[in-house]
């Protein structure tokens, strides 16, 4: 008969712990994070309060990642202009991701920066962050969709598909 294992404890097969049932006040999704300079991160929190008292969440669960959210979401609306590129880069309302079609909050170097990669508007494509995940994890099938450009290559050369 298999021991009695509750939330927290270790498995005693693999040792793992496990883990505590989601609250119904959990969030659905993803958490999204960035990093603040520790000395400037009071400032951070306060811009983010802010601005969900501006769009009257400040009450709600999750006020900070609905502030951040909207923030992406009206950045997107309105056009995005990466820092040295030529040209801003179209963004209709929430622009697709350029490889499943959902909502795209990232910008991928196709060529990648660390590679020679610039920010021109053939190195840079919107797509979403699981795509975005899939890319950086998956390089092999990444670069023979287009997706990752070797570092010989021009992007404009390289289509896009697979």
């Amino acid at each position: 008969m298999a021991p009695d294992i509750h939330p927290g404890d270790t498995c005693p097969t693999c040792s793992r712990r496990i883990p505590h049932p989601k609250k119904a006040t959990s969030p659905t999704t993803k958490p999204i994070a960035y990093r603040a300079p520790l000395d400037e991160y009071e400032a951070h929190l306060e811009v983010i309060d802010a601005v969900a008292e501006l769009l009257g969440v400040k009450s709600e669960p999750f006020h900070r990642y609905k502030a951040i959210s909207y923030a992406m979401a009206a950045v997107l609306q309105h056009g995005l202009r990466v820092d040295g590129a030529d040209e801003e880069i179209d963004a209709p309302s929430f622009a697709p991701c350029r490889r499943c079609g959902a909502v795209s909050v990232h910008t991928h170097h196709r060529k990648l920066r660390s590679q020679g990669g610039d920010n021109s508007p053939a190195n840079l494509i919107r797509v979403c962050a699981e795509c975005h995940d899939w890319i950086h994890y998956n390089p092999a099938e990444a670069y023979e969709q287009g997706y990752l450009v070797k570092s010989w290559q021009n992007p404009e050369d390289v289509e896009i598909g697979g």
